[in-house]
């Protein structure tokens, strides 16, 4: 199976910064960045009274968009909200544009990068790619659900229900059935699987959100290693102590010897 070739398109100015590199070079058997490319000074849009009120239609985001070249899909990235408040639409059989207006703060309170959500949603996109005639194509409401499951495909038609399904997005059983009655690779959904367990906060934002959720257990934690630490480091030098003055029996030993 070929991997989907993916144009990454920036749309404006996003109000967070965005690790394009991170998006670009991020490793998959089911879709590759080709491309990277930004449109800063968008055509105004209809509704627009002012910054903070300014929403697009699908529309208004088709004429943008243009086809893409040397990929299959272009996934559009903007900071601006869709005047019917749903964050991702499918512009065209090879386009979608993904809004990150609102979700963005929402994902970072609760400390989920902006970069994991857009590889969520690129994977959702691969998906349907691979499972579907189009990207438009009406079949797609087959595999999409309302209710939340932790799923790649649930519709989070209120966006708070991101949080729940942007890390670690798992497969459910409705939508393995879907998958399994196209015709696709053998292992595609095991792979698939594992590589959307990939979306996952760094180590770091792991341990701190660890110690958050088990204080007692990290104070313990921390003090019993202090102390096998402090045992470790008494043993090492009473082992050097010993080892300096084994060296120097032996040097006197052979001074001894050497004299006679």
């Amino acid at each position: 199976m070929d991997k989907v070739r993916i144009k990454l398109l920036f749309l404006g100015h996003p109000r967070h910064v965005i690790n394009k590199n991170k998006l670009s070079s991020f490793s998959s058997k089911f879709f590759e960045v080709s491309s990277l490319e930004s449109i800063e000074n968008l055509p105004k849009a209809n509704k627009n009274d002012g910054y903070l009120d300014v929403e697009y239609s699908v529309d208004e985001v088709s004429n943008i968009i243009t086809k893409a070249k040397n990929a299959d899909i272009t996934f559009a990235i903007m900071n601006y909200p869709y005047d019917d408040d749903f964050y991702l639409h499918r512009i065209n059989d090879n386009a979608v544009c993904l809004s990150i207006a609102g979700i963005d703060q929402l994902l970072l309170n609760n400390n989920i990068s902006i970069e994991n959500f857009i590889l969520k949603n690129i994977y959702e996109v691969a998906v349907l790619v691979n499972i579907l005639p189009s990207v438009c194509s009406d079949e797609a409401y087959d595999i999409v659900h309302d209710d939340t499951r932790g799923c790649l495909f649930d519709m989070n038609g209120d966006k708070f229900d991101v949080i729940y399904n942007t890390e670690k997005p798992q497969l459910c059983n409705s939508c393995k059935s879907y998958i399994n009655s196209k015709s696709l690779p053998d292992g595609y959904i095991s792979k698939l699987e594992k590589e959307l367990k990939k979306i996952k906060k760094p180590l770091i934002s792991r341990v701190e959100l660890f110690i958050k959720k088990y204080p007692l257990f990290s104070v313990g934690f921390t003090l019993v290693s202090s102390f096998i630490i402090n045992i470790l480091a008494s043993l090492f030098l009473e082992y050097s102590k010993l080892n300096i003055a084994f060296t120097d029996l032996i040097k006197a030993m052979v001074k001894c010897l050497s004299g006679t």
